[in-house]
């Protein structure tokens, strides 16, 4: 049983079969404690409302509420027995039940509900049956903690898928977007580098030494945000696990060389030598 629903269905078809009652239910104290409710209920007739779903105020003067507020179990022999504990004396009417065992469920060693088995007439319980009863409750309190667990796991597991979709569907968000700047950028570079190569070989009239040094500065810098927009879009390609690597050989004096008019500027304006 993978469900606390199917834990009780279980355990009542079964515990009713082997302890010789009509009928009997699991309750499960409420979020609040305030109230049980019906979480299985085998053998009873519809006029007794004992249908799933059904509650009663955890103060209830019955079987079963006292068995979950105390944690100890109620075995109530007979109607006249019930009168006696419940009703002042008077024994109840016009019920298809005459004897009642009521037996608490524990999580994490503190009392969440109750067991019932309800026998049609008197009846005598005796110490190796409360015993049986009592191990069936314990053994039904660790198979709902079990179903509680791989629910809570299921529930972990599809949140965490809902959580890795909406982290694929950001990141497919934010590759387009980046990809889309990333071209946008290009375009206007694309043009840069066309005028400046256009001015370096004089379509414009001469260019001086000089005006070639700044020209070849342009186009580094050029080269060098082309660059920097395509680390962003890589940036996003690895986290969408998308990224194509090609290893090769990197001449280190012509890369630094490079990288010299880049920062010429900045190592002057400190009065820095390099």
């Amino acid at each position: 049983a993978a469900t606390p629903a199917a834990v009780g269905d279980a355990v009542m078809r079964q515990g009713v079969a082997a302890l010789g009652a009509y009928a009997g239910v699991i309750a499960l104290a409420t979020a609040d404690g305030a109230e049980l409710e019906l979480l299985s209920s085998v053998g009873y007739p519809p006029e007794a409302c004992m249908s799933v779903g059904r509650r009663w105020p955890a103060s209830a003067s019955i079987p079963i509420a006292e068995a979950a507020r105390t944690g100890a179990s109620v075995f109530v022999e007979s109607p006249r027995a019930w009168g006696d504990r419940y009703l002042g004396g008077c024994a109840p009417k016009a019920s298809a039940s005459a004897a009642w065992a009521a037996i608490p469920i524990t999580a994490e060693g503190r009392p969440r509900g109750a067991l019932l088995w309800s026998y049609d007439r008197p009846h005598d319980f005796g110490a190796d049956e409360r015993a049986l009863m009592e191990a069936v409750a314990r053994q039904c309190s660790q198979a709902l903690d079990r179903a509680r667990l791989y629910e809570a796991e299921q529930r972990a597991r599809r949140e965490a898928e809902q959580a890795r979709e909406r982290a694929d569907e950001a990141n497919r968000a934010k590759t387009e977007f980046l990809a889309v700047m990333s071209h946008e950028l290009r375009t206007p570079l694309n043009a840069i580098a066309g005028y400046a190569e256009l001015l370096d070989i004089g379509v414009h009239g001469p260019v001086t030494d000089e005006q070639h040094d700044a020209i070849g500065r342009i186009r580094r810098n050029q080269r060098h945000l082309l660059g920097l927009i395509n680390d962003v879009l890589n940036f996003a390609r690895i986290e969408a696990g998308h990224l194509e690597l090609e290893m090769s050989a990197v001449p280190m004096h012509e890369t630094l060389a490079a990288l010299a008019p880049l920062v010429a500027p900045q190592v002057r304006g400190r009065s820095l030598v390099y």
